[in-house]
């Protein structure tokens, strides 16, 4: 049998106290940007567990490390569509990252060491909550289906 190392990823309650700012949106920005480490509250919340990152653990080149998407039941309101992802880079330098539907995105970026490991590739999970606008989502699935894309 072979051993792996696997990273999983999944939703949990962090609470950060005493945080000063102008605004409930604001203090959020500032939680948003803070460690687990640095939270006073860690704790499981009945989340999703959204993904595994499944390294063979004598892989140090990471060649045969895969990234399993847990299906998800559909969230009440959910849309049943497929997500379209884009991220927009500049200069090698990831500029934005935008779904057509709320999305989990794991980004591997080989350049960069990763801090707890010493090691490449670095990676970074993002869920994204607000999807594209419409508009620019129908060019995309107009783009991805051969459609006429005039617009």
């Amino acid at each position: 049998m072979t051993q792996y190392n696997v990273h999983i990823y999944r939703e949990m309650r962090l609470r950060f106290d005493g945080i000063e700012a102008d605004s409930p949106e604001a203090a959020a920005a500032v939680a948003r940007e803070r460690t687990a480490e640095a939270a006073s509250v860690v704790e499981e919340c009945d989340g999703i567990t959204l993904a595994a990152l499944v390294d063979e653990a004598q892989d140090e080149e990471y060649e045969r490390s895969v990234t399993i998407d847990f299906e998800q039941d559909p969230r009440p309101g959910s849309d049943s569509r497929a997500s379209i992802v884009v991220i927009t880079v500049r200069g090698g330098v990831i500029e934005d990252v935008s779904t057509t539907l709320p999305s989990t995105v794991v980004i591997e970026d080989w350049d960069v060491l990763d801090e707890d490991t010493g090691k490449r590739p670095l990676r970074t999970i993002d869920r994204i909550e607000s999807a594209m606008p419409e508009e620019k989502a129908e060019r995309l699935c107009r783009l991805i289906t051969g459609e006429s894309t005039s617009n």
